[in-house]
């Protein structure tokens, strides 16, 4: 038993920042997942919703769910991070280095390009838009693409930062691209193999993004274009729902 004590003594000073940033992100990251699911926000998105249809109910579900995420993923790490240590130290700065201009310019252009190429008929039209309403005006728009943008800006810096530069200090760069790329496409298994397979993938680029330029910000706003550019995609593709220029509905 003593053996064990001092083994478990001897982790916890070894990686400190670690444990407790991994056990922050999965407690965090599950409540948001499951979070569509509550009571409350269903009681607080009716409340919210201007019509009080099932329909406005979702999609402020939605909304509110993305808020959470930010909150869960992105505030709550921050404020536990700040008494002990640099936040700079977890890529919230602005991006920096050689070559940062290739980094930040390249990855928007080749998403753009992937965005604007790619074949409609691989969006996923029973599951995006999250937001199932049939009428998408400007307001609707903004609302889902602000959003996205808020939730994304908890979620990269979770993944990109809070995770991933205390897991370099650890076990290294390799292992911890290796690692961190691992658990994006496990938390991605949800939406299908294919998103899951994608996002290992992706999670491999955002990492090395991020260690290159000492930032998240560029994986965060390749995340968001590639998030509600998917969004625009699937509203267009799917025969049920149409854009209207307008603030009504």
């Amino acid at each position: 038993m003593r053996s064990i004590v001092s083994l478990v003594q001897s982790d916890a000073a070894v990686a400190p920042a670690l444990w407790e940033h991994l056990t922050v992100f999965t407690i965090g990251y599950l409540i948001y997942l499951f979070s569509d699911r509550s009571a409350l926000v269903s009681r607080l998105a009716g409340l919210i919703s201007r019509d009080g249809t099932d329909e406005a109910r979702q999609e402020w579900v939605v909304y509110l769910q993305r808020l959470l995420g930010f909150l869960l993923l992105g505030v709550l790490p921050f404020i536990l991070t700040l008494p002990r240590r640099s936040v700079v130290a977890l890529g919230l700065s602005l991006p920096r280095g050689e070559n940062v201009i290739l980094w930040s310019v390249i990855p928007v252009v080749i998403v753009v390009a992937v965005m604007v190429f790619r074949a409609r008929k691989n969006i996923r039209l029973d599951f995006y838009p999250q937001v199932r309403r049939k009428e998408w005006n400007s307001r609707r728009i903004l609302l889902n693409a602000l959003f996205w943008s808020i939730y994304l800006i908890g979620y990269e810096f979770a993944f990109r930062g809070y995770i991933f530069f205390p897991l370099i200090e650890e076990v290294g760069l390799t292992a911890a691209i290796a690692i961190n790329a691992s658990v994006y496409a496990l938390a991605h298994i949800y939406k299908g193999p294919g998103e899951a397979f994608g996002a290992f993938a992706l999670g491999i680029t955002f990492c090395m993004i991020a260690f290159a330029t000492g930032s998240f910000v560029i994986p965060t706003v390749v995340h968001v274009i590639l998030a509600i550019g998917n969004d625009m995609a699937a509203v267009a593709e799917n025969p049920e729902m149409y854009f209207r220029t307008g603030r009504s509905g």
